[in-house]
């Protein structure tokens, strides 16, 4: 459903070194307060469809295929599964109080204020952040780190089945 890189990858960098076993939300708790006090955001560079769109700008970007996201938040609210597209969203929060805004959007279960952020939208999306030693997740799962290659399905995957 979505990919990160910015202060999510960071939680679940840490959250998957201290893992020794199930994660329930209580799980979250300390490598949630480690991250705020060490937070800074990675340099993030962003092609979308072969067309540059962000040059090592300092951030948060999330790129996804569905609006819903971490139990109701909505960063991307555009995404949705229906469409044969991705959208992603850049938030320029350079340190965790500028980011402060985009955490307290969870208890509301509300689509983040995006006033700040930008959207883009294509079939491909190419990520490459400054430092290559930096976490990028998706859907809670470490991928990798530095950079990845996000592209649309051309037609929809069936997950379940109902035969």
């Amino acid at each position: 459903h979505m990919v990160s890189m910015g202060f999510d990858s960071e939680i679940v960098q840490a959250v998957s070194t201290d893992r020794a076993g199930p994660v329930g939300k209580q799980g979250y708790l300390l490598p949630l307060l480690r991250t705020i006090a060490s937070y800074r955001a990675p340099e993030i560079s962003l092609t979308v469809d072969g067309v540059p769109q962000l040059q090592r700008e300092r951030g948060y970007l999330i790129a996804a295929n569905s609006g819903q996201y971490a139990g109701g938040v909505r960063p991307v609210p555009e995404a949705s599964c229906a469409q044969n597209r991705l959208h992603a969203r850049f938030y320029p929060y350079p340190s965790i109080l500028k980011h402060l805004p985009w955490l307290f959007a969870y208890p509301g279960w509300r689509a983040v204020d995006s006033a700040q952020s930008r959207h883009f939208c294509g079939s491909e999306f190419k990520i490459a952040l400054s430092d290559l030693t930096y976490p990028i997740q998706a859907d809670g799962d470490l991928i990798g780190r530095g950079s990845c290659r996000i592209r649309a399905a051309e037609r929809a995957i069936r997950v379940l089945s109902g035969r």
